[in-house]
């Protein structure tokens, strides 16, 4: 099986972000150009099944899940709900699979993504994200402390 490692030409993003209403919910996305999609799917790998794969593969995906189309945003999504207060600094290991309609196959190059991250990438901004991007990276170190983890 080949390795998941660098975009398609014809994938033109993947990201991820994290999005915070009463949960912690991380929000994988991507978009294509250029091909007419049957089918997009995420395939997804917790940190460990990811420190454990020699190889990342489609087959060796812990998760594999459909991506919604978000017409208003223009791009195909998946949101990873529920991060527990003890998973937050656990990445999230995530690659967008796209196939055509004619069964050819599209992969996205692997993106992981974690409440830490968020927190780290906001941390110096002076809005409402910024602090809330510190106090989840202050949390996030005590419940990593008191979980053990």
């Amino acid at each position: 099986a080949p390795a998941l490692v660098r975009d398609s030409a014809v994938v033109t993003f993947r990201s991820a972000t994290v999005e915070l209403e009463g949960a912690i919910n991380v929000v994988f996305s991507g978009g294509t150009k250029g091909i007419n999609v049957a089918k997009a799917e995420i395939l997804l790998w917790t940190e460990a099944e990811y420190e454990a794969a020699d190889v990342l593969t489609a087959e060796n995906a812990g998760q594999v899940a459909e991506m919604t189309w978000v017409a208003d945003k223009g791009r195909y999504e998946y949101k990873y709900e529920g991060v527990p207060a003890k998973g937050m600094f656990n990445a999230i290991y995530a690659c967008a699979k796209f196939t055509d309609v004619d069964g050819n196959v599209y992969y996205s190059g692997v993106v992981a993504y974690s409440a830490e991250r968020f927190a780290y990438i906001s941390k110096d901004k002076t809005d409402a994200e910024g602090v809330l991007a510190k106090r989840i990276a202050i949390y996030g170190d005590a419940a990593k402390t008191y979980f053990g983890a």
